[in-house]
């Protein structure tokens, strides 16, 4: 349980754990069509910054503490200035669907926010595999020309 998950639900509001963690909770509180209005969580400083950085490109904000019980903000992780933020997924979760294999293709999702100007792009990309020369086929690697195209209807606008 997380610190102020019970006057959370005294309050009466619905408590969920995301199965993407921290990072996955934070962007879905921050995004005004998902139907989260407050993340609390704990994890790890690296997740606290990706965190941070998704959530000022999503016009949202952050407040976390330190181990010495320091109140720190936005802007004390990522600074004052433009960010861009990136993710692809290698497993499924609520966010973005995981790393999918097929009939010599894979197919990966991305989410690509911007803080100036503000944006938010979801991309799917198919890659296609040929075999490496040096294995006989057993294996692949993606082949030049991939294009990507954009995905719509996921709630990120």
């Amino acid at each position: 349980m997380c610190p102020g998950e019970d006057a959370v639900r005294a309050a009466g509001a619905r408590t969920v754990v995301p199965a993407g963690g921290v990072l996955e909770g934070a962007i879905t509180a921050a995004c005004p069509t998902r139907p989260v209005d407050l993340m609390l969580g704990h994890g790890p400083a690296a997740e606290a910054v990706l965190a941070a950085a998704a959530v000022r490109c999503l016009g949202g904000s952050v407040q976390f503490r330190t181990g010495a019980g320091a109140l720190r903000r936005t802007e004390d992780l990522v600074g004052s200035g433009e960010v861009v933020f990136c993710a692809t997924a290698v497993g499924d979760g609520t966010l973005l669907r995981g790393v999918r294999v097929r009939a010599g293709r894979v197919t990966t999702r991305s989410l690509t926010l911007a803080s100036a100007p503000r944006s938010a792009r979801l991309v799917e990309t198919e890659h296609g595999l040929r075999p490496d020369p040096g294995t006989a086929g057993t294996t692949a690697r993606a082949a030049d020309g991939v294009r990507p195209r954009p995905v719509r209807g996921d709630g990120l606008r």
